[in-house]
């Protein structure tokens, strides 16, 4: 199968944030980060890398490589893997980032209790998040992800790179 670059045209506006381990909702963004489109990299069917067309925290600033857990990687390309993909490009997560954009958004911060009224309730932001609402599973996985990528990030500023983070 070979090494493969898949575009995927899809409009994403980050509507979250996670800053001091708590939960923002962003209510304005600067157009800079708003995705069109991504390409996913795949080496014999097989997730090998992301790239962004815009700027965004958990991107690296010189190419634009969005940060993928070592979980996603070598898992076939597929529908559940492309919504898990764009909902981590819907989340900056500030605790762990390579620039914060402070002054290029406004957010709200969410309390626990409202998030959890807005689940029970079967809110859904809008139609794209709707198709992407993640599993139990999925939930726990994101935060496994951010922990890593916060691991990862602190190891490239320091100029140690992971094999596994590769």
């Amino acid at each position: 199968m070979g090494i493969k670059n898949i575009e995927v045209k899809k409009v994403i506006v980050p509507r979250k944030m996670i800053y001091k381990n708590s939960l923002f909702r962003i209510t304005d963004i600067n157009q800079k980060y708003i995705v069109r489109s991504y390409v996913v990299r795949t080496v014999d069917g097989k997730i090998d890398s992301v790239r962004l067309d815009s700027a965004h925290p958990n991107s690296d600033p010189d190419t634009n490589d969005f940060c993928i857990p070592f979980e996603l990687k070598n898992l076939p390309l597929n529908e559940r893997t492309r919504e898990y993909i764009e909902h981590m490009i819907n989340i900056f997560n500030i605790d762990n980032c390579y620039f914060t954009p402070w002054g290029e958004i406004e957010y709200e911060k969410i309390e626990v209790k409202d998030w959890l009224k807005m689940r029970e309730k079967g809110h859904k932001e809008s139609i794209s998040s709707r198709r992407s609402i993640l599993s139990k599973f999925i939930e726990d996985k994101i935060k496994k992800i951010f922990e890593r990528n916060r691991i990862m990030i602190q190891n490239r500023k320091r100029g140690k790179i992971d094999d596994n983070f590769k």
